[in-house]
């Protein structure tokens, strides 16, 4: 019942948010579950030490978030295993995202329902 009622405000939310993308940006935010955190970091621990200054902080960050990917990339266990013995394994719509075939008529009727005052020089967006 509760997945029912999750649904259906989504779908609500979605319907009003119709043509206003900052609103329909939040609604997908809020689904994901994605809420903003700005609460400022004062310190950080790198290597047990403390760290207070905010160029320091900010630089330990980038150090961290530049790294992290190839870091734990190394620690991936080698496998011959093809790709699918892993997707087979998942439930059939398990945080599955679809994108359809479109036409460029319904792309301009989307456009069309973009809010004129947002929109930025319009004219010269060029559709392939």
């Amino acid at each position: 019942m509760k997945t029912q009622h999750k649904a259906a405000y989504y779908h609500i939310s979605f319907t009003q948010s119709e043509g206003n993308a900052p609103r329909t940006w939040k609604t997908i935010t809020n689904l994901m579950f994605r809420h903003q955190n700005n609460q400022i970091v004062k310190e950080v621990k790198v290597n047990d030490i403390s760290i207070r200054n905010s160029n320091e902080i900010s630089n330990a960050f980038n150090e961290h978030f530049s790294t992290i990917g190839p870091r734990l990339a190394r620690e991936i266990p080698f496998t011959s295993d093809e790709e699918s013995t892993y997707l087979n394994n998942t439930p059939e719509n398990y945080n599955k995202f679809c994108l359809r075939a479109t036409t460029t008529s319904v792309i301009l009727t989307i456009l069309n329902r973009l809010s004129k005052t947002k929109a930025t020089n319009r004219a010269r967006q060029h559709l392939c």
